[in-house]
């Protein structure tokens, strides 16, 4: 990219750096690739030192052998890659002269190989006609060298090599004196030779200095190193140890002289997290000519969010006010999208770096405009909260389970926050986590070293009120109110406001639900994976003649999604369906319903706005963000009257098992006393009596769950609006069927199963259904539903003796009523129809037998289940049914 334009002082310093260097021939110019892989940048390197030789009047034939003996130089680990990166260089120097393969050139590109194998007693043969003392000086470098190249693949170029003689090293391998017959100590020697050659040319490519290094670094994270790697980057690149990549940067920073040019393609982590702060501040010592800031899906080939990469060059120099050009490609989602983007020269920044020295931990915020930086002068929220992360429990599925899942028990099972997905203002509280006994079990779990497997980090925050956000975050932030009596989990950071809250504190949530807030988050931690620390240092700018306002938009937030988190039956507080309004018809209720999401909505995306219009401005980027906030960004339902029908239909099955009544609000039962329970609770419509409910695929039993289906929504809205009700319902389940009780049937048969899965699947704890099917298999021969929390050791045994005895002998008396037809009717229509039934009917009795046969070996071992272990568990006691 074009530089930017500098200031007078900045200018003249870059005129003195050009006057230094303008004794520069071609043939001084030294380039490497530490990591050249197949040699794709050497290849490009080539082309344009060709350009320069041109230039300088040089022919193509004398320039490419001049580039492969003075200019050109090359590293890696893989032999196999060098290979490829050796015959690349060659092919392109053979590409300006035919005849450069007869010249036997040897290009400076390398495999990094390893001393372990030099025969080290052979080394007393080398340096013939050498003086004593320049053989004692020669042996001394060469056994300093072989000890650094011990394991030399482990490490790669991030070996830090020793300067010695090359020279003199040359000469003394050279020269071997092996006179008369050779020994058996001698023999070998000359593998000997070969490889202290080839070691020499590897030390001295790795110490000298060049003028332009230019590389695409490996990424190893620190839990990704060897024991090795991690030892040695820990005591030679401290600054920059925890991932290889940057210590890479450190490398080719080491490589260049001053004055020289360092070209970068790595992950940006470097730019932004507190790990990379040292190295980022050594960084930025130099001077960033210009950059390109990729993000992610910069290449076809690697999606997702994880692969976030920046390229960069930068000059080992300091000019203190130097101008970088940069370009901000990470909101364009395709590698085509950024090509045209950068070519057209827009989303271009000229900053001086050392505007960025008052934001805490100095990330390389190079588009922030002068206004939004003045805003890292006020107190950040560290000085005024205290920003945590949760527990670590050491064995999730021991000691957390779905509130849904267990019976209530205050003496062990306390409220638990765990993470979420992308939701504002209130929600993603889905679990418990045994605390009996003060959490004695877990605190009192050991590995097998004896060591607590349990961190309770922040454990005297328990209970507390607090701001809560996820901590792993694939888009946008969403910061939540938490109420009080929860312990909260690692996927989750708390920021703990005090004992009560006033409107700053509401202000404050509005602030981290703002546009602003995410912009700047993103800046200290552009990754997936928020941490505490980043909390800590967000600026957080008061204005108090807005802070009560603010806090009342606010408060109305936390209220619409409270009131619409609740709605929904995997909510703690979740009382009943909002289509339940006895007497009305189903389609006037859904038309109310549409009215009522879409006022929730809208008055949520009038506040949201209202917030981030306010903090946009407090925080001077008006340039950077716009105030409005997509459907997307929104925390509340938007109408689907197929989505509704549907979780309608789920809360009609928790009436049919009792887990609802229409007479109770919430939970009417969830384990205990069941007949306690049905004597006392429901009135107006009947659970099933033992908790098993058929589903065929004809109606075969007067209370299958069709029929039990149908006598609801008469109870509920009347035998008047009954057959018009089925119908609305039908339709807008979109299934099969001649009519609105098949297309009834085939949703149950077919898709509710499905659904009731997904309503009761939690982000990182999978589907936790509560209502289990039993089914025969693909031909619907058998299916019946039980619900979890009324489930008996004898409930198997009836399901098999009851209704699966008694499904058998209805499909085979339909199958002898087809066969009946087909041998005696005269219409080759009604033939073909009653074929197809008795088919049917033979694969459901085929199907139907060996699954009898499975549900008499569980009938008869009486599972007893025990709540506490949660649906996983449990249900791996059914397998196979």
């Amino acid at each position: 990219m074009r530089s930017a334009e500098q200031e007078p002082e900045v200018q003249a310093q870059l005129v003195q750096i050009r006057v230094d260097r303008k004794n520069l021939t071609p043939e001084d110019i030294l380039c490497i690739d530490p990591c050249q892989g197949s040699g794709h940048i050497l290849v490009y390197l080539f082309d344009v030192l060709m350009q320069i030789y041109r230039e300088d009047g040089y022919s193509e034939r004398d320039a490419a052998r001049c580039i492969l003996e003075h200019n050109l130089y090359g590293l890696d680990i893989d032999d196999r890659a060098y290979q490829l990166s050796y015959f690349a260089v060659l092919m392109k120097a053979r590409q300006y002269d035919r005849m450069i393969l007869k010249k036997h050139i040897h290009p400076h590109v390398y495999s990094i190989q390893e001393s372990n194998t030099v025969n080290r007693n052979q080394l007393k043969y080398f340096g013939a006609g050498m003086s004593e003392t320049e053989r004692s000086n020669a042996v001394n470098q060469l056994t300093g060298l072989l000890d650094t190249f011990i394991d030399a693949k482990e490490y790669g170029s991030i070996l830090n090599v020793n300067r010695c003689d090359w020279d003199l090293l040359c000469q003394f391998v050279e020269n071997d004196q092996i006179e008369g017959q050779m020994n058996f100590e001698a023999f070998g020697i000359d593998d000997t030779k070969k490889q202290l050659i080839t070691l020499i040319e590897i030390g001295e490519a790795m110490t000298q200095k060049y003028h332009v290094v230019v590389t695409n670094p490996p990424y190893m994270n620190w839990g990704g190193m060897t024991v090795k790697i991690q030892e040695y980057v820990r005591k030679s690149y401290p600054d920059s140890k925890n991932d290889l990549f940057a210590v890479l940067i450190e490398v080719c920073r080491n490589l260049i002289v001053i004055g020289g040019y360092q070209a970068m393609i790595t992950q940006h982590s470097w730019m932004f997290l507190g790990s990379f702060e040292k190295i980022r501040k050594i960084i930025l010592k130099t001077n960033l000519i210009n950059m390109v800031h990729l993000g992610t899906r910069a290449f076809e080939e690697i999606g997702g969010e994880v692969v976030q990469t920046v390229s960069f060059v930068i000059r080992k120099h300091s000019i203190s006010d130097y101008v970088g050009t940069y370009c901000r490609l990470v909101d364009i989602n395709s590698q085509d999208g950024k090509e045209e983007a950068f070519l057209s020269g827009v989303k271009r920044y000229y900053t001086k770096l050392s505007s960025v020295e008052k934001i805490a931990g100095e990330p390389v915020a190079y588009w922030l405009s002068n206004k939004a930086l003045l805003s890292f002068d006020m107190d950040s929220i560290g000085d005024s909260y205290t920003p945590r992360n949760g527990i670590t429990t050491g064995e999730n599925d021991l000691f957390i389970k779905c509130w849904f899942e267990v019976v209530p028990n205050p003496e062990k099972w306390i409220k638990l926050n765990k993470g979420g997905s992308f939701r504002r203002w209130y929600g993603d509280l889905y679990y418990y986590v045994d605390w009996e006994n003060d959490g004695f079990k877990m605190k009192n779990l050991r590995d097998d070293k004896g060591k607590p497997r349990a961190t309770l980090r922040s454990i005297e925050y328990k209970f507390q009120t607090a701001i809560t956000m996820s901590r792993i975050v694939t888009g946008t932030t969403s910061f939540r109110f938490l109420p009080q009596g929860f312990i909260t989990e690692g996927a989750s950071n708390n920021i703990y406001i005090g004992d009560t809250w006033n409107a700053k504190n509401y202000y404050l949530l509005g602030f981290l639900n703002s546009k602003p807030c995410d912009y700047i988050l993103h800046i200290f931690n552009p990754t997936i994976n928020i941490m505490p620390e980043d909390l800590r240092k967000l600026p957080f700018v008061v204005t108090p003649p807005y802070i009560d306002q603010i806090a009342e938009y606010v408060k109305e937030n936390i209220d619409i999604c409270k009131d619409d988190w609740d709605l929904d039956e995997t909510s703690w507080d979740f009382l009943k369906h909002p289509f339940i309004q006895p007497g009305a018809k189903l389609d006037i209720i859904y038309r109310n319903w549409v009215s009522e999401c879409n006022e929730r909505l809208n008055k949520l995306r009038c506040n949201e706005e209202a917030i981030n219009r306010h903090f946009i401005e407090t925080y001077g980027l008006e340039s950077e963000l716009m105030e409005t906030v997509a459907d997307d960004e929104i925390s509340v339902r938007k109408p689907s009257l197929k989505a509704n029908i549907r979780s309608f239909i789920s809360y009609a099955i928790g009436c049919m098992f009792g887990r609802y009544s229409l007479d109770v609000e919430g939970l009417a039962y969830a384990g205990g006393d069941w007949q306690d329970a049905y004597a006392t609770k429901y009135k107006t419509f009947m659970p099933d009596e033992d908790g098993i409910i058929p589903i065929t695929d004809e109606e075969y039993f007067q209370d299958d769950i069709v029929a039990r289906f149908v006598d609801f929504i008469r109870i509920v809205y009347g035998e008047e609006t009954l057959e018009e009700n089925l119908k609305f319902i039908a339709d807008a389940l979109g299934n099969k069927g001649d009519t609105p009780r098949a297309v009834i049937r085939n949703y149950f048969l077919n898709d509710f199963y499905k659904d009731h899965c997904n309503t009761y699947s939690v982000t990182g704890s999978g589907k936790r259904p509560i209502y289990w099917l039993f089914d025969s298999g693909k031909q619907n021969g058998f299916k019946a539903l039980i619900y979890l929390h009324r489930y008996t050791p004898d409930t198997v045994g009836l399901i098999r003796s009851v209704y699966l005895h008694n499904a058998q002998a209805a499909i085979q008396n339909s199958l002898q009523n087809s066969e009946y037809i087909i041998s005696t009717t005269t219409s080759a229509t009604e033939r073909a129809r009653e074929t197809k039934k008795r088919d049917k009917y033979v694969k459901q009795l085929n199907e139907l037998r060996p699954y009898y046969q499975a549900l008499s070996h569980i009938a008869l071992q009486r599972i007893p289940m025990d709540l506490d272990d949660g649906v996983k568990k449990n249900y791996q006691l059914f397998q196979g049914v």
